[in-house]
């Protein structure tokens, strides 16, 4: 189960990361740190909040920044379609850490395999707030996608725990998710309905 930040949901970073830490305590297994809005210090200084909150209990990945992940110790990066080549990532990076992509189609996913991804982030699912007006690929996309590739495949877009185990079911090794959990009434109940959703 990995939570995905969103800190323009907040008016305030230690609101989230209070909710963040709430939600790894319950269940959040992977925590990203996607902030396209932050500059670098800023960045920086979330990751290393951020990497306090994971350490020892979940694996911290930062979306794009290698030079932000490296800087505070993460456990990897998540990089998008247009991002950096894989193998230039882990030249940086190392070898022991980890690289996603984010893919929204077969193609797309087959290639990050062959540049080495360690696992996909693959959506959008459903319709989701978080890119309004774009039409969701849809579980059909888990089930090609799962048929072509081998490595772990995250669902990401619009999952909670009404649907997370659809995602499962189809060919998903996890979900990715923001507002489920971070703008839940409860965040440690939501992490727990999602944690039960998605487990065999």
């Amino acid at each position: 189960l990995a939570l995905v930040t969103d800190l323009q949901l907040f008016g305030s970073s230690n609101v989230m990361l209070d909710r963040v830490a709430s939600a790894i305590n319950a269940g959040v297994n992977m925590v990203q740190l996607r902030e396209r809005n932050l500059q670098g210090a800023q960045l920086l200084e979330l990751a290393k909040n951020l990497r306090q909150l994971t350490y020892g209990k979940a694996a911290f990945i930062v979306n794009e920044r290698v030079d932000v992940a490296l800087a505070a110790d993460a456990d990897g990066v998540q990089i998008g379609e247009n991002g950096l080549p894989i193998p230039v990532v882990k030249s940086i990076m190392g070898s022991g850490a980890l690289c996603g992509r984010s893919v929204h189609d077969v193609n797309g996913a087959t290639k990050a395999c062959e540049q080495g991804a360690d696992f996909l982030v693959l959506g959008s699912m459903f319709p989701t707030e978080t890119h309004p007006g774009d039409t969701p690929s849809g579980l059909q996309l888990m089930v090609s996608t799962r048929k072509e590739v081998e490595i772990p495949i995250l669902g990401i877009g619009g999952i909670s725990e009404v649907n997370a185990a659809k995602v499962m079911t189809s060919g998903a090794n996890g979900v990715a998710v923001i507002r489920s959990i971070l703008l839940a009434d409860d965040p440690v109940q939501s992490t727990k309905d999602l944690v039960a959703s998605i487990s065999p």
